[in-house]
C-alpha cells in the first residue's frame, strides 16, 4: 500500500467516524427528550467505546472490501508470505528423489565426444547411453524435463522403444509453446506433462499448475510434476486423482486446495485464474543442502560413480533437466535467489507425494468471511485498548505488543500450513488506533444522562 493511499484512506476514515461521532453525540447523548405514551424521557447516551467500535468497522470495511480487492496491499502480501516462508523450522531433503543435472561442463563433454547434440541439451545418443545406466538400477520414475521436438535417429533403436514403450518414462512439452516429442502417439499422453510454471507479476513461482487445458502440439491437460507424482504414487496403491466439488483436486485422502483469483492475500487477475493451480510449499533447506540429491550428466556417462548408482537410482524418481546458465531455465523463488527449472519441479514433485505419503501440510487459508472477522476482532480489540490508555506511550506500546503477538501467531499457523492475514490485520489495528487518537479530541462522550431535564414553568393560585 502506497503512502499516498495509506493518507487518503486514513482521512477519509477519520473524518467519517468524527462524522458519525459527532451525530450520534448530539442525538444521543445532549440530554434531550423524546416523547413516548405522551411521556417525556431522555435518548440514551453513548455507549464507552463506540469510538473504537466505529472506527475498526470503518477501517477494516475500507481495508477488506476496496483496499484489499483492489490488489493494492498483494506486493505487501506477498513480501510477507516470502518472509515467513523463510523463517521456517529447515527440513531434510527428500530422498525419494535424485536430479541429474546438466550444466555447462556436461554440454562441454558431449561436444568433446562427438555427441551430436545441435542447441540442445542432451543428443539422443547421450540420452540413450543416459537411460541404459538408468534402467540397470530399476529406477521407480524417470522423468525428462528437457524438450525432444525432433524424431529421434533410427541408430538409436534402444532410445526409440523407451520413448515408445516405457510407461515409467514422463515426457514434457509446453503449452503455447515447445511440441511433445514425435514418439509420443495420441495412446501414450498419459506419459506426457506440460512443463509451464505460473510466475507472479514480481517474477516470483509461487504456485504450480496441476492441470490446463491442452493445445494441438502439447495434448495433454496435466502438469509434468503432477505426471510425475502420479506415476511414483501408482506403486504405492494410491487411488487415482479425483475431483471434489468445489473443483479441488483429491489424491488418496488429501485434497489440495485450488488458488482462485481472491484467495487470502492473492487477489489474481482473471487472465492468471487459468487452469487448476495450488500454493507451492517448498521445503526449507539448510543453504548447502538442495531439495534432492544431485549428480552430474557427466559423472554418469564416463563411470566414475558406477559404484554409487545403485543406491542412488533404485526405486526413486530421476529427474533429469538443465542447470546451465545458457539455457535461462532460472526463477525467482520465495527465497529471494533463482533456481533452475528442474528442482522447482523437483520441490512439486516433493510436494504432492510428501502430501500424500508424510502428511506433509499443504498451504491453506481461511474463507473470506472468517479472514473479515479476524481483522476486525484485532482492530476493534487495539481500538479500545488505545481509547482506555490515554498515555503516548502506553498506546504505542499496545500496538508494538499487539503486532508482535500477531505476527507470532501468524508465524505458528504458516509452520503447520496456515496463511493468514498479516498485513491486513496489523494496517488494520494501526490504522484503527490512528483514527481512535484523531477522533477523540474532537468527540465528548458522555457515559451519563442528565438525570433533572428542564420542565415547562407551571404556575398556581395562591
Amino acid at each position: 500500500m502506497d503512502f499516498t493511499t495509506l493518507i487518503s484512506a486514513l482521512a477519509g476514515a477519520a473524518t467519517a467516524l468524527i462524522t458519525v461521532l459527532r451525530f450520534m453525540r448530539d442525538t444521543g447523548s445532549t440530554g434531550e427528550l423524546s416523547r413516548t405514551n405522551g411521556k417525556e424521557i431522555p435518548l440514551l447516551p453513548m455507549r464507552k467505546f463506540q469510538t473504537a467500535f466505529l472506527a475498526s468497522v470503518i477501517i477494516v470495511g475500507l481495508l477488506m472490501g476496496l483496499v484489499r480487492p483492489l490488489g493494492i496491499l498483494q506486493p505487501s502480501e506477498l513480501t510477507a508470505f516470502d518472509r515467513l516462508m523463510r523463517s521456517r523450522p529447515t527440513e531434510q531433503p527428500d530422498p525419494r528423489l535424485l536430479v541429474v543435472t546438466i550444466n555447462d561442463d556436461d554440454l562441454e563433454y558431449q561436444d568433446q565426444n562427438k555427441m551430436e547434440r545441435g542447441i540442445a541439451s542432451l543428443s539422443d545418443k547421450t540420452l540413450q547411453t543416459l537411460l541404459q545406466k538408468l534402467n540397470q538400477h530399476q529406477p521407480r520414475v524417470v522423468a525428462l524435463d528437457t524438450f525432444h521436438e525432433l524424431s529421434i535417429n533410427s541408430e538409436f533403436s534402444y532410445l526409440q522403444e523407451q520413448l515408445k514403450k516405457n510407461d515409467n518414462l514422463i515426457l514434457t512439452c509446453s503449452i503455447g509453446g515447445i511440441k511433445a516429442p514425435p514418439a509420443i502417439t495420441p495412446k501414450q499422453y498419459e506419459r506426457l506433462g506440460f512443463s509451464n510454471i505460473p510466475e507472479d507479476a514480481d517474477g516470483v513461482i509461487r504456485r504450480q499448475f496441476f492441470g490446463m487445458p491442452p493445445s494441438s502440439q502439447c495434448n495433454t491437460d496435466q502438469s509434468f510434476s503432477l505426471r510425475v507424482a502420479l506415476s511414483y504414487l501408482e506403486a504405492e496403491n494410491i487411488s487415482p486423482i479425483q475431483q471434489t466439488s468445489d473443483e479441488s483436486l483429491q489424491i488418496g485422502k488429501v485434497i489440495f486446495p485450488k488458488l482462485i483469483s481472491d484467495t487470502g492475500g492473492y487477489q489474481l487477475p482473471r487472465s492468471e485464474e487459468r487452469g487448476s493451480q495450488i500454493l507451492l510449499n517448498y521445503r526449507t533447506l539448510e543453504p548447502d543442502n538442495s531439495i534432492a540429491q544431485q549428480i552430474s550428466l557427466t559423472d554418469i556417462l564416463d563411470g566414475s560413480q558406477d559404484a554409487k548408482l545403485p543406491s542412488l537410482v533404485n526405486n526413486r524418481i530421476i529427474l533429469i533437466g538443465t542447470t546451465a546458465p545458457s539455457f535461462r531455465d532460472f526463477h525467482m523463488t520465495p527465497y529471494g535467489t533463482e533456481m533452475p527449472g528442474v528442482l522447482i519441479q523437483a520441490h512439486m514433485v516433493s510436494q504432492i507425494i510428501s502430501a500424500v505419503l508424510d502428511q506433509r501440510p499443504l498451504l491453506w487459508w481461511w474463507p473470506q468471511a472468517l479472514e473479515i472477522i479476524w481483522v476486525w476482532l484485532w482492530a476493534v480489540f487495539v481500538g479500545i485498548l488505545i481509547e482506555y490508555w490515554r498515555s503516548p506511550l502506553s498506546r504505542a506500546l499496545i500496538v508494538v505488543i499487539a503486532i508482535g503477538i500477531l505476527y507470532g501467531l501468524c508465524f505458528l499457523a504458516f509452520t503447520k500450513g496456515g496463511w493468514f492475514p498479516l498485513i491486513p490485520t496489523a494496517l488494520g489495528l494501526m490504522l484503527t488506533g490512528v483514527c481512535v487518537v484523531i477522533a477523540l479530541p474532537y468527540v465528548q462522550i458522555t457515559t451519563t444522562t442528565p438525570t433533572n431535564p428542564t420542565t415547562p414553568f407551571t404556575p398556581t393560585n395562591s
